[in-house]
């Protein structure tokens, strides 16, 4: 996978736009969609900000196997958060979890619970937050299951449930009891 193909698959996991994304790290969307389809580089300096509104490390962004999110929940969550135009009172209104909570969550004092997860992700239908922080699921020797866990957040959320339902399946075999 390219530099600019990992542009486009993490772009697109957190549900940002090619416009959104060339406002964020400032830049015209011709020039980065230049650099999506490889047709050239960003400087470092741009790297370094692409690399920061994606919340992804720059390693990962140039191709080092070991895929790591720089921050955990709450940074996913005041991104989408930010992107969906929204802010923590209305996140707080909409969700029916206090602001007070929400900015602690963002502030990465301790992460939510399962129910927390499901309630944001209701509001702002983003699949960064209806899962396990990176750092925890992928290890850095296992290429395998970084494979697999990457493939799946590319599939759209009834493939990911299909997904889920067939390995379910295969774990109630005899094979894995």
């Amino acid at each position: 996978m390219t530099l600019g193909e990992r542009i486009v698959a993490f772009r697109k996991e957190f549900g940002i736009t090619q416009k959104r994304l060339a406002e964020l790290i400032g830049v015209s969307a011709t020039r980065l969609n230049y650099w999506e389809k490889g047709k050239a580089n960003p400087s470092l300096e741009y790297l370094g900000k692409i690399s920061e509104a994606l919340n992804v490390s720059i390693d990962y962004l140039n191709g080092n196997k070991q895929w790591t999110f720089i921050g955990a929940f709450g940074q996913r969550l005041k991104n989408s958060r930010i992107s969906n135009g929204i802010t923590i009172e209305e996140l707080a209104d909409a969700s029916g979890i206090s602001a007070k909570e929400i900015q602690a969550l963002e502030n990465a004092k301790h992460e939510p619970n399962g129910h927390q997860r499901e309630l944001l992700y209701a509001v702002l239908k983003d699949d960064s937050l209806n899962m396990l922080d990176w750092n925890s699921v992928i290890e850095a020797d296992d290429p395998e299951k970084e494979e697999l866990v990457y493939k799946f957040h590319l599939l759209d959320s009834a493939d990911k449930g299909k997904t889920i339902a067939y390995i379910d399946g295969l774990l109630e075999s005899d094979k894995y009891q």
